[in-house]
């Protein structure tokens, strides 16, 4: 198997930046990174970062499936937050229970924790970060 972690971050950004209800709301298309934001990108956005592993089932030393943990979230500012509650919504209705396939790959993904973090940074700007951890399921068909 390919290194999973690629493969769901390449379906994340497909799906989160082609949803015509996310750009609508002031997301999508650009807004949406790996890991972190670029330095400077405007709010809001969306990012997502792998946070465990997960375990994978072997047959005879080769991997069978893998099961990576995600954190999907939205960092906005206090001014950003009329349309957050509802890209967040969006965002479950696009990841809860999915299955799909992609690039020789059946991918299904189920929400876990919610996820809050409010934050200073420069300037005293006010960072809220809100989302859910994903337990994603990558299997070779």
């Amino acid at each position: 198997m390919a290194y999973e972690p690629d493969i769901i971050a390449k379906w994340l950004v497909q799906k989160l930046e082609k949803d015509q209800a996310l750009i609508d709301l002031g997301f999508g298309r650009g807004r949406v990174y790996r890991d972190r934001a670029l330095q400077g990108a405007p709010t809001p956005y969306i990012v997502f970062s792998m946070q465990s592993g997960g375990t994978d089932d072997n047959t005879g030393g080769a991997r069978n499936y893998a099961q990576p943990l995600f954190l999907v979230k939205i960092v906005s500012t206090p001014l950003d937050n009329e349309n957050v509650g509802d890209a967040l919504n969006r965002i479950e209705a696009i990841l809860d229970s999915t299955q799909d396939q992609t690039n020789g790959y059946l991918l299904t993904c189920k929400g876990n924790a919610p996820y809050e973090l409010p934050e200073f940074g420069a300037n005293s700007q006010e960072y809220n970060h809100r989302g859910r951890l994903w337990r994603f399921f990558v299997s070779a068909m």
